[in-house]
């Protein structure tokens, strides 16, 4: 594992010997990563693609171009914070296996390493390059498929908070349109804050939310749980939040 953050290192490296990996090794740099691999050949590498003074980008054409690293042939996955359609090409190109990104969970992790297992890309030779085809689109492990997998826990708690309370407040009697409206804002601001890379356009992203939480509010009082109400609204807010993520043609990142 390279990774300069000290969490997001001690984190990995733990969902990693709780899946059974025996040795696990924790590394801060890719000076320092190079270093190992001279010596070291490990099955799997997962490396942050963001970190100075050499990213992992550059780590990994390094690792797929240097006849010197015993380990050219190892699976490698890039690690990202929050990723944009321009890193997963930036990751493929460069000869990265796979990607993740944070904030992952067990489950993602174990799926992410099965995949390279079952579906892992076949090797090219060349007095250059020694990695998995770059004409052929990363491992995905497809594991973004909930709301909570979108980050941005604190917009989501404000969102579900509010249309809770719209619930409750739909038991009761009429619900006011000041209330569509605090509610609307919450929505808004959970999708701003679940995908960060995409540009919105206000006054469309306002009209939405306002339209779901007004059909929620009218769905709403005839269903016996907040959980029965809130399930259509939810596989649709999870549709809304991937739509426009699509990744390259074969290249889907696997996520957070």
């Amino acid at each position: 594992m390279i990774e300069p953050d000290k969490a997001r290192s001690a984190l990995v490296v733990d969902l990693l010997r709780d899946l059974g990996c025996a040795e696990v090794t924790a590394i801060r740099d890719g000076d320092a990563a190079f270093s190992h691999l001279a010596s070291k050949a490990p099955r799997i590498i997962l490396c942050a693609a963001r970190m100075t003074p050499m990213d992992g980008f550059d780590l990994t054409r390094r690792l797929r171009c240097s006849p010197d690293v015993r380990s050219n042939e190892t699976s490698l996955v890039l690690t990202f914070a929050g990723i944009e359609r321009r890193d997963v090409l930036a990751s493929l190109n460069a000869g990265a296996d796979a990607v993740l990104t944070f904030p992952m969970s067990r489950g993602q992790l174990a799926t992410m390493l099965s995949l390279l297992d079952t579906q892992k890309r076949p090797f090219v030779r060349s007095a250059t390059y020694v990695g998995p085809c770059r004409r052929r689109g990363l491992v995905s492990a497809e594991t973004r498929r909930r709301l909570e997998d979108f980050g941005a826990p604190d917009a989501l708690a404000s969102m579900m908070a509010a249309l809770k309370t719209l619930f409750d407040r739909g038991q009761r009697g009429p619900i006011s349109a000041s209330e569509v409206e605090a509610c609307a804002q919450a929505l808004a601001a959970f999708l701003r804050a679940a995908r960060p890379d995409r540009a919105m356009d206000e006054g469309a992203l306002w009209t939405q939310c306002r339209a779901l939480v007004r059909q929620f509010s009218d769905h709403a009082p005839g269903q016996k749980s907040f959980d029965h109400a809130f399930a259509p609204l939810r596989k649709l807010l999870t549709n809304v939040v991937l739509k426009d993520a699509a990744q390259p043609d074969g290249a889907e990142a696997a996520a957070a």
